[in-house]
């Protein structure tokens, strides 16, 4: 059985800002998009060196392009599964907007915030519509 050798070359301040997201949201099989991985770095990345630095991983095979996702694994199925949660989402987001709404009108609810899977834009038939409730005090 042969293995593939991957480069051992030390990684960028930036490769490695961008490994650290996909670790992250590969415990939850979540590919990201460019912006995306921008977005949750700790370090400030311009779409360039981000460009430039996510084609550096796939050359190193540390991360897979798949469409326009981004991922630790090199599973299709992840990005299918991706982009149906997405289409779900957009359908609960309708209604978890008309929940808020209605508690909205509450006298004493300060804020209607929705949280868990929702929030993330994603969604899958299991899942359901979590919210924080903010009211005032008493």
């Amino acid at each position: 059985m042969q293995t593939e050798q991957v480069a051992t070359t030390a990684l960028t301040e930036q490769e490695s800002a961008i490994v650290s997201v996909l670790l992250y949201f590969d415990m939850f099989d979540h590919p990201l998009t460019p912006e995306e991985v921008a977005e949750c770095s700790k370090v400030p990345l311009h779409e360039q060196e981000l460009n430039r630095a996510l084609n550096n991983l796939v050359q190193k095979k540390l991360v897979f392009n798949i469409d326009r996702f981004y991922c630790l694994k090199n599973n299709p199925g992840i990005i299918a599964k991706r982009i149906r949660g997405n289409a779900l989402a957009d359908i609960y987001l309708r209604r978890a907007g008309i929940v808020s709404r209605f508690v909205s009108w509450f006298p004493f609810v300060r804020g209607v915030i929705i949280s868990g899977s929702l929030s993330k834009h994603y969604m899958d038939h299991g899942s359901d519509i979590d919210f924080f409730i903010v009211t005032e005090k008493g």
